[in-house]
């Protein structure tokens, strides 16, 4: 008797081990991404809006916060869209993400109209050029871009069409703090 108590010790033992081998591959979220964890939209019609999203990415602005802005939004759209943006050094033929400030996207298409941001302010358009579509992330400065990126990568997380995701913002405060603890 105690020979088949310890056998099924011995099987316990076994099926435990399998039981946490089996469980190792998945993944429990663990909040280290935070709200950068770019998981694909839940909205099932929200991937057939960016059909027709360009390819294509210009980063008109060459501060490193405007690069991380680029890369965001590279890393965001590969993530929940599944879909890989190519970095262009001019304007393309085609549609393209543009990302600059308001006077860098005025120099680059005179058309542009430009809105009135006060600092970190931005902006989310779109515009035809040469029968294509444009969509442009306006910032009074680097920062603002940034802001401009999250503010898509946001909207398209939650199904938003980029018609929706459309217009300016500035902040209310000229200067954000976070408290020291938090």
């Amino acid at each position: 008797m105690i020979a088949d108590g310890m056998r099924l010790d011995r099987c316990g033992l076994v099926l435990l081990f399998v039981l946490v081998l089996a469980a190792m591959p998945l993944r429990a979220e663990d909040g280290s991404q935070a709200w950068l964890r770019y998981a694909p939209p839940l909205h099932t019609g929200a991937t057939a809006e960016y059909a027709s999203m360009p390819a294509g990415i210009v980063n008109l602005d060459n501060s490193a916060v405007s690069a991380s802005a680029e890369s965001e939004l590279m890393r965001g759209v590969r993530s929940m869209l599944s879909r890989t943006l190519r970095v262009e050094k001019q304007l393309p033929d085609g549609g393209a993400w543009i990302l600059g400030t308001t006077d860098e996207l005025h120099a680059a298409l005179p058309a542009y109209h430009q809105p009135a941001l006060r600092p970190e302010g931005f902006s989310i358009s779109t515009a035809t050029v040469h029968g294509h579509t444009q969509w442009i992330i306006a910032g009074a400065e680097a920062r603002g871009i940034l802001y401009g990126v999250f503010h898509v990568l946001s909207g398209i997380a939650r199904g938003q069409s980029i018609a929706q995701m459309q217009g300016s913002e500035s902040p209310a405060a000229p200067i954000r703090h976070v408290p020291d603890g938090w």
